[in-house]
């Protein structure tokens, strides 16, 4: 398996001036990843453990600077496959093979004391709204990442899942919402 070194971007530039009043949703998506596919090893239905995503650093305190922020929250997390890693139309990439996958965040700074805290997770065999292209993962609603947000952050995976049949490409997506002082 080849991983793509994954960082954030943020995908929406957020232009604040003075003071918000109103719930800002921030979404950030991982740079792709691509998971190495074998037929052979498919067909004997091998797994793989541990990062299907690399760990991704969030250091910029989400764009925000020094706007005074309340709270920070995780409204959702997908995992989708990109475009990367066809060859050509007759390729159609999918993720059944991700058995489960849970998303974890970590303080960068070392010194907060904060403890590494499952934020997303998903499981294939309680999954509703998820398709083969596009996976939902429930999140912690109520899990404030505000002093995670605050000292820099970084996101990693643990997953266990099957060795696809060829290469896929995927991507994650967060969506945070952040909440004025």
């Amino acid at each position: 398996m080849k991983h793509t070194i994954i960082a954030l971007s943020i995908l929406s530039t957020v232009a604040l001036g003075g003071c918000f009043d109103i719930e800002l949703q921030v979404p950030i998506v991982t740079q792709v990843a691509t998971v190495e596919g074998n037929q052979a090893l498919f067909m004997a239905k091998a797994t793989l453990h541990g990062e299907v995503l690399g760990p991704a650093r969030v250091e910029d305190g989400l764009g925000f600077g020094d706007q005074a922020i309340g709270q920070v929250y995780l409204e959702e997390f997908t995992l989708q496959v990109t475009d990367h890693a066809r060859d050509g139309v007759a390729d159609i990439d999918d993720l059944v093979f991700v058995e489960s996958m849970v998303i974890h965040v970590r303080s960068l700074d070392q010194s907060s004391g904060l403890k590494e805290v499952a934020i997303a997770w998903f499981y294939a065999d309680e999954s509703e709204d998820s398709t083969p292209g596009r996976l939902v993962f429930e999140v912690d609603h109520e899990l404030d990442l505000k002093d995670y947000v605050d000292g820099g952050f970084e996101l990693f995976s643990k997953s266990v899942s099957r060795v696809p049949s060829d290469d896929v490409s995927l991507e994650g997506v967060a969506l945070f919402t952040a909440i004025p002082e």
